[in-house]
């Protein structure tokens, strides 16, 4: 028991000590880097996106400014700085005209690089909540005549959508391009990149009855279900429809899905994707997705895929924790096809914390209105 006490004051000592250097390390970069934006007459026809941090859920919700930019103004270049996992879809599927590749970790000297590549700019889009060393280096390193931010506190953000979006969706938080640029009228339907042959290989394995995909895990441990809990969950999916289940989830955590199949009381009806990792691609996760009647699912990047399909969404979220918190008003489902569970306030919180009784009343409802198989 005092060993535990005392692990657990370590980390909390680290977490704190992290969270000090970080804090440093910040005030830092805005002293050194941090300069007034000025906008010149200059006309700069490209409009780039910072899209280094490969958060495909931010990716999704954000996706429709590409389509409805170009319906505005198709001489527009549109630029975007991700690492290259994601040009593909970024030029093939979002329409973007150049993707600069971004290494996972980036020093100065990529920087550089990165914004000698760019070229001027008009605009310059960073939604980051809390800008990074390397954010604000980027910043001062691009050339760009406006650059939209939600980090009000930096000085090279010149259009500061923090407070001004303060409760606001980020699909619509990231609309303040939109407004500045003078475009009233826009979708905001997501796009979902379709890979034909991806379509194919999951059509070859997908069963001809209904199907519901269910994610059990996000990203971090705030945002994943234990194994009792994801068993719960499913056995209730199960009782209350006679459609079958997918378990969507991360090859690196298959073990996880085969033991929550086995441990529910109908595992004839629980399915898992091919161990093959060919069908593991983001064109199989779409197809997956596309093929399915609904997505029941915790707080990560599924939720927004299947509100970009149209499908139905039942999420699980963790709720406020603070003044600065607004994970839940950024991040439901964008989509008047959804109910959202928030899960009880625990210390430390984690969406696992959810109210099963809860979930049972409201996944029925759920079933009935969206006419997903409902059981007699």
């Amino acid at each position: 028991m005092q060993q535990t006490e005392h692990h657990a004051t370590i980390k909390v000592f680290l977490q704190r000590l992290q969270k000090t250097r970080d804090y440093i390390r910040r005030k830092v970069s805005l002293f050194f880097y941090d300069r007034t934006r000025q906008p010149t007459a200059t006309v700069r026809k490209q409009i780039v996106f910072v899209r280094w941090d490969a958060k495909l859920g931010d990716t999704i919700v954000t996706s429709w400014l590409f389509r409805e930019i170009r319906k505005h103004d198709p001489s527009l270049q549109l630029v975007v700085i991700a690492p290259e996992s994601f040009k593909s879809m970024f030029l093939n599927d979002m329409g973007a005209d150049r993707v600069i590749v971004s290494p996972k970790r980036v020093n100065f000297a990529d920087i550089r690089r990165i914004a000698k590549a760019v070229g001027p700019a008009e605009y310059v889009m960073h939604m980051a909540e809390h800008l990074k060393p390397t954010d604000v280096y980027l910043l001062s390193k691009l050339d760009s005549n406006y650059v939209v931010g939600l980090d009000d506190e930096v000085k090279g953000i010149n259009i500061k959508a923090g407070a001004r979006t303060k409760n606001q969706h980020f699909a619509d938080k990231v609309a303040v391009l939109m407004h500045h640029m003078g475009i009233s009228d826009f979708d905001q339907s997501y796009i979902v990149p379709f890979d034909s042959v991806a379509q194919a290989r999951t059509d070859a394995w997908w069963p001809d009855r209904p199907v519901i995909a269910f994610n059990p895990i996000g990203r971090g441990h705030a945002r994943q279900f234990s194994l009792k809990t994801a068993t719960a969950v499913l056995d209730h999916i199960l009782n209350a429809t006679k459609a079958d289940v997918l378990i969507l989830i991360d090859p690196a955590r298959r073990a996880f899905a085969e033991s929550i199949k086995q441990q529910v009381n109908q595992s004839h009806r629980v399915m898992l994707a091919p161990a093959d990792k060919s069908a593991h691609t983001l064109g199989d996760l779409f197809s997956c997705v596309r093929r399915s009647q609904a997505m029941v699912s915790v707080d990560t990047a599924t939720v927004h895929i299947a509100t970009g399909l149209g499908k139905p969404v039942f999420g699980f979220y963790n709720p406020q924790q603070n003044d600065q918190d607004f994970s839940f008003v950024n991040w439901s489902p964008h989509s008047e096809h959804s109910v959202s569970q928030l899960a009880k306030r625990v210390n430390p919180q984690v969406v696992d914390a959810i109210d099963i009784n809860e979930f049972k009343v409201l996944f029925t409802q759920f079933v009935k209105d969206y006419g997903l198989n409902p059981t007699p």
